[in-house]
């Protein structure tokens, strides 16, 4: 069977790795890790299909349609690094799940600009998810990076978890995701799809992570595709790309991919 799916080439790519950063003063402590999220609640679901989210947009005069209700297969989008400025509470190395301020701008990013690409070939869900502080990714200190993205994980770990019992139950899944979304994604594939019983659901998995990381993922060669701007993505039969502007003026790159 053929599915369209519309591959993480974006406009704001380096954008979101060029946001206003600012560098922690202080050392990673677990008596300063948020509350963590309750994904019983849609509150701390970025995206799903049964609410109004900017998951749900689509291009302007594209003549694209959000078909998430006749969606054949599922994609769990966990988005990028949005948390870079500087904290404004106790929380230093990752950020408070629902914080207000925050998932206003995931939403009118990543969001909007990332996640909406699939909703006219899957179902969308993405959590929100304390993440782990950009400083992570510039600090020598490894165990503060490494304990602040275990946390961030283990909310990724958790959210997949429940949507696999409450919402995908059975249907085909693909797995996407950018920035430090992908690490977590790669470690998602490495515990629940690499030479794992639900490998078999797995349709794809579209990770655009730094151009120098190297995959763990072994069993999956098929099935896992480095996106990147402009450039042929093996495996894959077709692949177009576009410029529009979404309903929320917006303009981004969609691009679509079409797999086997």
């Amino acid at each position: 069977m053929r599915l369209l799916i519309p591959v993480l080439v974006l406009l704001f790519v380096l954008q979101s790795c060029k946001p206003s950063i600012y560098a922690l003063k202080t050392h990673f402590s677990e008596d300063a890790v948020p509350p963590a999220p309750d994904y019983s609640h849609e509150s701390f679901w970025a995206a799903l299909p049964g609410k109004r989210d900017a998951a749900d947009s689509v291009p302007l005069r594209s003549g694209l349609k959000d078909l998430q209700s006749e969606a054949a297969a599922d994609v769990f989008f966990i988005y990028p690094t949005i948390f870079t400025k500087e904290p404004k509470d106790r929380y230093h190395w990752n950020a408070v799940a629902d914080d207000s301020s925050l998932t206003a701008s995931i939403q009118a990013t990543t969001i909007l600009n990332q996640a909406s690409i699939f909703n006219g070939s899957a179902r969308v869900y993405a959590p929100y998810y304390r993440q782990a502080h950009y400083h992570v990714f510039v600090t020598t200190d490894r165990n503060d990076a490494d304990r602040a993205l275990d946390v961030a994980y283990s909310d990724v770990r958790t959210a997949f978890l429940y949507f696999l019992e409450h919402y995908s139950k059975g249907r085909p899944i693909i797995i996407a995701s950018h920035s430090q979304g992908s690490l977590h994604a790669e470690r998602l594939l490495l515990e629940f799809f690499d030479a794992k019983p639900l490998q078999k659901r797995l349709v794809a998995a579209l990770q655009s992570p730094d151009p120098n990381y190297r995959s763990q993922v072994v069993h999956l060669t098929c099935s896992v595709y480095r996106t990147a701007a402009g450039k042929q993505i093996p495996g894959i039969r077709e692949a177009r790309s576009e410029e529009h502007t979404s309903e929320l003026q917006s303009p981004y790159v969609i691009s679509y991919a079409v797999f086997c």
